[in-house]
């Protein structure tokens, strides 16, 4: 089965500065493989290269999302940008901000963004999905998902506190939901 859109509690087994990027245990098979740039707290400047070995050390606990499913000898693709997907809307846990599709422009764009703002809270960002553009009413449908992936977020975070790593803190989307 597919564990891509996954989020788990791993652990750092290595940092490889040479990739620069770090393996990390999952609990259930091949570590994964996080690349600095997959690192959302990234401390240095924007712009400037992200050193793996100056953000992440062996041994740590980290929140992780399965990006790609791995094959053969290779783990999985991971990041650090959490994001839980509903059919209207992207919630990204410790984001900030919306950021708006690239094929959504003009009125569309200013529609939607002064739609989600009022919506976020502190340390959340959103990303509308295409359904949402031609939605008939778009803030009901907006503040209703939102609502759904909030309860998901608070539950995973939840799990997260009484877990050790590596663990499973949400299998992420069945695959029919995945495909549609």
């Amino acid at each position: 089965p597919s564990r891509s859109g996954a989020i788990y509690l791993a652990r750092v087994t290595r940092i490889d500065p040479g990739l620069n990027a770090a393996f990390v245990a999952l609990g259930d098979g091949a570590d994964g493989f996080l690349r600095a740039r997959e690192v959302a707290r990234l401390e240095e400047a924007p712009g400037k290269h992200a050193n793996i070995d100056r953000l992440l050390h062996q041994g740590e606990a980290i929140l992780v999302q399965v990006l790609a499913d791995g094959h053969a000898d290779k783990g999985p693709a991971l990041t650090t940008h959490l994001t839980l997907t509903g059919q209207f809307l992207e919630l990204r846990p410790g984001g900030s901000g919306v950021t708006l599709p690239e094929s959504v422009k003009g009125r569309d764009a200013d529609r939607l963004s002064r739609l989600l703002a009022p919506l976020l809270a502190e340390y959340e960002g959103l990303r509308p999905r295409p359904a949402l553009v031609t939605h008939p009413e778009p803030l009901a449908a907006a503040g209703e998902e939102l609502r759904r992936l909030r309860q998901r977020w608070r539950e995973i975070d939840a799990k997260r506190d009484g877990a050790q790593a590596p663990a499973c803190l949400d299998a992420g989307p069945e695959p029919a939901a995945r495909l549609l």
